[in-house]
């Protein structure tokens, strides 16, 4: 690579980069890697991350800003706040396993940020402390019924039904036909095909080879994926914290014109039937997203 393109050069921070430090200098190598090990484990990620920030640089930066945008929403404390701190270390890790080619694997922390966005929800709605503190201690609870509980709550009742009324689904509730297809329901069922790994989203399927190599398909689905979870959680957190603004990534993606791009129906409906009433924002004409993946 040519020296000017600053991605050529890795640089190693210094102390005082950091937020948190003691603001000593790392003593020299004790048990330095050999270098037919490193470029084995770093030649083809590299490689990866070149050609995607090459020809979907404009992606990935959104992808960034948005989960900048959810570290500095974050609220200093409850339950909300301690889900999306969690949430925010799980958006870099997807974002940073997209930019190298592991596919599978930013889908698969994309689960576990819906998994705890979902039972934050619960109980932030519910009031239910002691039920957060179980599940920060270890305890396991079930997807499925986690949104059943959830919509037992007057509050969440009450809106799903509207929602069911206007778009046929809810964030929770299902149609009367197919009571598990609510958007939620969906979202983690596609997303959990991903953690299993079978059939075609297993890594060599997606790559169509031995990898990690660039995949536009793989790059597809990593990107829209982000967008709609990103979006959900987005209202589930406003929904269980209530006094959160909309800022400027987040007004781009709830966009009408935007949700149809990363979306489909009825869950782009869902999306802004409870934009409108948790935010009643008025969308300005900012940037658009760019629906095609070269």
């Amino acid at each position: 690579m040519d020296l000017a393109d600053f991605r050529a050069v890795r640089r190693v921070l210094e102390p005082d980069d950091f937020a948190l430090t003691d603001e000593e200098p790392d003593p020299p190598p004790t048990d330095l890697i050999d270098r037919e090990s490193w470029e084995h484990v770093m030649a083809l990620p590299g490689h990866v991350a070149i050609t995607t920030t090459s020809y979907q640089g404009s992606r990935i930066s959104l992808m960034k800003d948005l989960s900048s945008e959810w570290a500095f929403s974050m609220p200093l404390s409850g339950i909300t706040g301690q889900a999306m701190g969690v949430i925010s270390d799980n958006l870099t890790s997807s974002i940073f396993n997209t930019v190298h080619g592991y596919y599978k694997t930013a889908l698969t922390v994309l689960r576990a940020a819906l998994e705890t966005s979902v039972f934050a929800a619960r109980c932030s709605l519910a009031a239910d402390q002691a039920r957060w503190e179980l599940w920060n201690g270890g305890a396991e609870f079930k997807f499925g019924n986690t949104c059943e509980e959830i919509l037992q709550l007057s509050a969440v009742k009450g809106q799903e039904h509207e929602v069911v009324d206007q778009v046929g689904i809810g964030i929770f509730k299902g149609s009367i036909a197919r009571t598990h297809d609510s958007w939620a329901r969906n979202l983690y069922s596609r997303l959990c095909r991903y953690s299993h790994a079978r059939g075609d989203t297993t890594d060599d399927s997606i790559w169509k080879s031995n990898g990690p190599i660039y995949s536009a398909d793989g790059l597809r689905v990593c990107y829209e994926v982000f967008l709609e979870t990103y979006a959900l959680m987005l209202l589930l957190a406003k929904w269980g914290q209530g006094r959160m603004g909309l800022k400027h990534n987040g007004r781009l993606i709830l966009r009408q014109d935007s949700l149809g791009i990363y979306m489909r129906k009825p869950f782009c409906e869902v999306a802004a039937c409870y934009r409108d009433w948790l935010w009643k924002p008025r969308i300005h004409r900012i940037r658009r997203i760019r629906p095609e993946i070269d």
